[in-house]
C-alpha cells in the first residue's frame, strides 16, 4: 500500500483538493499556463518540473514546494516567511528556561490583553495618543 502523497499526481491531486481546485483546466487558469500541461500533470505523464514551474505550482495551490517536488517526509503546508521581528522574538524565546518561557508568554499575553480595545476581559483600555 503507497501512500497517498506517493507520486507528484498524487500530490497534485491532493494540494487540488485542499485549495478547492475542482479541475485541472481552472488550476491552468490560475498558473496562466495551457491546460493540456495540468493535465499530463494530474495523470501522472511528465512528471519533470521546471523549478519556475513548481513554484508557479505551488503558489496557485498554496502548497509548500518541496513537499511537491519530493513528497513526504516534507510538509504539505506552505512555509511561511517570517519578519525580523518575529525572527527576535523566537530568538529571545529560544535564549529562556522553560521556566521564563511560560512566564514569559503568560506577560506577553496579558499585554495584548491590556492593549486590545475595551472588552470584558478589559474593561479599562488604553488610550491611544
Amino acid at each position: 500500500m503507497t501512500p497517498k502523497d506517493a507520486t507528484l499526481k498524487d500530490r497534485i491531486a491532493a494540494a487540488m483538493a485542499a485549495a478547492g481546485i475542482r479541475s485541472p483546466a481552472e488550476l491552468a487558469r490560475r498558473m496562466g499556463i495551457q491546460r493540456q500541461t495540468v493535465y499530463r500533470w494530474t495523470n501522472g505523464e511528465g512528471d519533470k518540473l521546471t523549478p519556475e514551474m513548481l513554484y508557479k505550482l505551488a503558489d496557485a495551490l498554496n502548497a509548500n514546494a518541496r513537499w511537491l517536488a519530493e513528497g513526504p517526509p516534507w510538509s504539505p503546508v506552505r512555509p511561511r516567511h517570517l519578519t525580523p521581528e518575529q525572527n527576535m522574538v523566537l530568538e529571545i524565546h529560544a535564549q529562556l528556561s522553560p521556566e521564563l518561557r511560560e512566564d514569559w508568554i503568560k506577560q506577553g499575553n496579558t499585554l495584548v490583553r491590556l492593549s486590545s480595545p475595551a472588552s470584558v476581559a478589559n474593561p479599562f483600555p488604553t488610550r491611544r495618543r
